[in-house]
């Protein structure tokens, strides 16, 4: 983990020449002991999110009895001892993988952005945290991150949550994929940031995942977020599809429970999330009932002409065309609820 100390400033971290350098958030993990069949353990003093073993994932298991098939695992916070189901033919010892080994992820994030400024982050792969690859914002403003990989990190590929404001964030032309939540993540009281050219696909949908993750989210979270542009932006396939937790995910999911109307918090039509399913009025306009089970779970989708033809609201988020495949194949997805497409804010 990377941590910037403060009042340093205009710091450029990259690659160097053609190279992509890694850094993870995994410890290699060794000194495994046999437990019984082909179960092994050993100590791990962090409970990891996922676990690798010669960069295959590994099938996270409720119990240790339930480590029945290759590389299913078992994490006792108790004990503080992690099992491992390895055999081939026979049991094999995990100290034996050297493609690198047993993998564990271990630290929350690989580059810690937060109460920083004046910060480039350039060329990198971020991998493997046991949250997100990149973190920050609170407090933080002036931040470019550029032409850098996250992937396979336990939540978020990069997140933007900022318990006090931050602005001017830049995310540009990145690699966000095979993360457990969304791609790309901002929350909280940001303003004034963009994020462009980015491919972010495959989030949330393998093992260790939750359902429903987004390519990109921008969540309010009781906070404002203004300034905001998106554009040009490649999103598809994020979410589960497969599971007790299968739910489709979103290419670029935009979220808030702000009242438009009174700038309050509260889940209602009139929130960007557009919580019918909440609103005791419903929402006459496409004769829905009162608390009928729309809008946060109804995805807005348009063709390309039209997609070119919407105008950003002020002080909220300006879209342009990115390409959102996948579940839907040659449309757009641009919002879920209903703020851009809809006009639902506080009546207009």
């Amino acid at each position: 983990m990377c941590v910037f100390r403060p009042g340093i400033h205009k710091i450029w971290y990259k690659n160097k020449g053609g190279d992509t350098p890694v850094i993870k958030g995994s410890n290699l993990t060794t000194g495994w002991t046999l437990d019984s069949g082909s179960v092994f353990y050993a100590t791990v003093y962090v409970a990891p999110g996922r676990v690798w073993v010669d960069g295959t994932l590994g099938t996270e298991q409720t119990a240790k009895g339930n480590c029945v098939a290759n590389y299913d695992w078992y994490y006792d916070d108790v004990a503080d001892e992690l099992y491992l189901y390895s055999d081939d033919s026979g049991p094999k010892d995990p100290d034996d993988y050297n493609s690198p080994g047993v993998e564990v992820a271990n630290r929350g994030k690989c580059l810690d952005l937060n109460g920083k400024d004046n910060i480039v982050v350039e060329g990198l792969t971020l991998a493997h945290a046991n949250y997100s690859g990149i973190r920050g914002a609170t407090a933080s403003s002036n931040i470019i991150v550029r032409n850098c990989i996250c992937e396979w990190n336990v939540n978020h590929g990069m997140d933007f949550v900022g318990s006090s404001a931050y602005s001017n964030v830049l995310v540009d032309s990145n690699i966000c994929r095979y993360n457990g939540g969304h791609g790309i993540y901002f929350a909280g009281d940001g303003s004034d940031c963009t994020i462009k050219r980015n491919q972010c696909y495959e989030n949330g949908k393998y093992e260790g995942s939750t359902s429903n993750q987004s390519g990109i989210k921008l969540f309010g979270n009781g906070s404002t977020i203004s300034g905001f542009v998106i554009e040009m932006n490649d999103c598809y396939a994020n979410g589960k599809t497969t599971g007790t937790a299968g739910v489709e995910g979103q290419g670029i999911f935009e979220a808030d429970h702000i009242d438009a109307s009174t700038g309050r918090p509260s889940p209602n039509s009139k929130t960007l999330c557009g919580h019918i399913d909440v609103d005791p009025d419903g929402l006459p306009e496409f004769i829905w009932t009162p608390y009928y089970p729309a809008g946060s779970v109804q995805g807005k989708v348009t063709t390309t002409a039209l997609a070119g033809e919407l105008k950003p609201q002020s002080g909220k988020v300006e879209y342009h065309p990115a390409t959102i495949k996948g579940f839907f194949e040659d449309y757009y997805l641009i919002s879920i609820g209903s703020l851009v497409l809809m006009g639902a804010t506080g009546g207009t």
